[in-house]
């Protein structure tokens, strides 16, 4: 079963951007809505908020996804409490009122420049980066201890919350297990034993089969909901046939989500490898999601 992806049109932009502790405390947020116009022709009124960019890469590689968010002519006491340590950002973007989350990531760098007559604050961060890079394990379990008790073990040390995860086989090991260095290492090894693959999709652990999607519900990607030009084919490194495309910006497009491409000259259901998350409040810049996709097996 498939839903059509049918974002309400171009205009109406609204940004949302969330900064807080990574450990819980008191967040900033910071929105833009760039009501443009009710129709085309009718002169764009920057109705409330910021000027906000943005420029996400999500992969549905176990690495971290990144992104770069650009806000505009922040208060000085803003951009101070922007230099705090142990930050995390989340960002929401969508049409009108309603709006998606397109990146949750732990904050790598922030940095201020003056730009003629504007101050352009950069905040560059990576989906579960803190975790990917500094979660280890010093685990051992006795011989009979279930290949579900060590992804439990591994993803606790990743230290993300579970996301969308199957069922993980609860076979045990003959001869026991040690478990001492970067978690990501280990994880990598039991999805690959398993036939899974992971990465961290919105601050959560996501585990898929490896040729396979998540369990929600494919989009379907057509002229009438949303595709900007035509669908190109494409074949990846290891000769699996894939597609790319591109559509109005849509939070709801994330790596391993299946999608259903019906446009005329490409058809057939495709797994999300890749999703661009590209767009800026202000009236006439870009505002679109550019995704790479593979067949479905």
């Amino acid at each position: 079963m498939a839903f059509d992806l049918t974002p309400g049109g171009e205009y109406g932009r609204s940004v949302r951007v969330v900064v807080g502790p990574r450990d819980g405390g008191e967040a900033n947020e910071w929105t833009s809505d760039s009501l443009q116009s009710v129709a085309p022709g009718v002169p764009p009124t920057l109705v409330t908020g910021l000027r906000i960019g943005f420029d996400i890469k999500r992969d549905s590689a176990s690495e971290p996804s990144q992104g770069v968010v650009k806000l505009f002519n922040l208060s000085p006491a803003s951009r101070a409490w922007l230099q705090s340590d142990g930050l995390s950002v989340r960002v929401e973007a969508g049409y009108g009122e309603s709006t998606r989350a397109l990146f949750v990531a732990d904050v790598a760098d922030v940095y201020h420049e003056k730009q003629a007559s504007e101050w352009v604050t950069t905040i560059e961060g990576g989906d579960g980066e803190s975790g990917y890079r500094d979660g280890r394990i010093s685990f051992s379990g006795a011989p009979g201890i279930t290949r579900r008790r060590v992804f439990d073990e591994l993803a606790r040390s990743i230290g993300v919350p579970l996301g969308v995860v199957p069922p993980i086989a609860s076979t045990a090991y003959r001869t026991g297990v040690t478990l001492v260095g970067p978690a990501r290492q280990y994880l990598d090894d039991l999805c690959d034993e398993l036939g899974l693959r992971w990465s961290v999709q919105d601050g959560a652990l996501q585990v898929i089969p490896r040729d396979g999607a998540t369990t929600e519900q494919a989009v379907v990607i057509s002229p009438e909901a949303g595709l900007i030009g035509r669908t190109a084919l494409r074949r990846a490194d290891d000769g699996t046939a894939g597609v790319k495309f591109r559509v109005r910006l849509n939070g709801i497009i994330a790596p391993g989500r299946a999608v259903v491409i019906d446009d005329g000259d490409v058809s057939g259901t495709y797994v999300v490898e890749k999703a661009f998350h590209k767009g800026d409040s202000g009236y006439g810049a870009e505002y679109t999601t550019a995704v790479e996709a593979t067949e479905a097996s």
